[in-house]
């Protein structure tokens, strides 16, 4: 259509520019082009002002939508999603406030449970009604797909706030925890461990966060413990040299049962010979 666009399309243009100017002040933004678009719309990276020197890190990915309409995956895309390894946020303009909203989607990860059993359903984010304040509630299935909630904002920045220095580091700080949080979230899938962080709810300017563990939802054999082990036997083998160096009384700590259970080819041949007394066979 020579001339001619989709007003629609127009609409999320504009939004993604409004968001663009918003994001900037918070530190680099760099938009995906649209030729590139495969549900990413910008990779965002905080600044941090030290003595007038301006350093940035914190990444995090972030999708802007101008409708409140779901956004889903399913099939493949799941695949894609659950692997990402950099924080998602779902954000939200609103062009009449001139604001950008953006939304924690941590309460995905209480689906991993059946994504590592091979049980996962197709899933969309929701937005709830803007009155809606409440604790987050965990994904609910309805009709084949698991709806999940994107509960409230965890920060809202409009062209006011940004402006105003007290309030812009207010908002990268918050940002900052819950990329934090999610960066420990993708750690732990990534070792296949069954535990993470969610946002659950806000308590005046405070975000809550909640600690959850699935572990025991799923029969559990011996094979899959071994494999967890296997993925956790780099960090622990360290943890315990460290305890070693520090003349730390390893059976206090009941570590060395810990050890044991790691699988004998992890531990590499020079760690069992300089520290015999950790990992001696049985």
């Amino acid at each position: 259509m020579a001339g001619k666009r989709l007003r629609s399309f127009r609409s999320g243009d504009s939004a993604e520019y409004l968001a663009l100017y918003l994001l900037s002040w918070m530190g680099l933004v760099q938009p995906i082009q649209r030729q590139e678009d495969i549900g990413i719309d910008f990779l965002c990276t905080i600044g941090k002002n030290e003595d007038n020197i301006l350093s940035f890190g914190d990444q995090c990915l972030l999708q802007v939508k101008s409708s409140r309409e779901m956004i889903s995956y399913n099939g493949e895309d799941l695949d894609w999603f659950f692997g990402l390894e950099l924080p998602f946020f779902v954000g939200h303009v609103d062009h009449k406030k001139q604001s950008l909203k953006l939304y924690s989607t941590s309460a995905k990860w209480f689906l991993i449970k059946y994504l590592q059993v091979d049980q996962m359903k197709p899933i969309a984010f929701k937005f709830r009604n803007q009155k809606d304040t409440g604790k987050i509630h965990e994904p609910v299935e309805r009709n084949g797909k698991w709806h999940i909630d994107l509960g409230f904002p965890i920060i809202e920045i409009n062209s006011q706030s940004v402006q105003e220095e007290a309030s812009r580091e207010k908002l990268k700080k918050d940002l900052r925890r819950i990329i934090a949080m999610e960066r420990r979230n993708i750690l732990w899938y990534s070792l296949k461990m069954p535990l993470f962080h969610w946002v659950y709810s806000r308590t005046g300017e405070n975000i809550d966060i909640c600690f959850n563990h699935y572990g025991d939802e799923f029969s559990v054999n011996k094979n899959e413990i071994s494999e967890k082990m296997r993925h956790l036997s780099q960090p622990l083998i360290c943890l315990a040299l460290m305890f070693q160096d520090s003349k730390m009384k390893m059976n206090e700590l009941k570590f060395i049962d810990v050890l044991k259970l790691l699988p004998k080819d992890e531990v590499p041949k020079e760690v069992k010979e300089k520290y015999p007394n950790l990992f001696k066979s049985e």
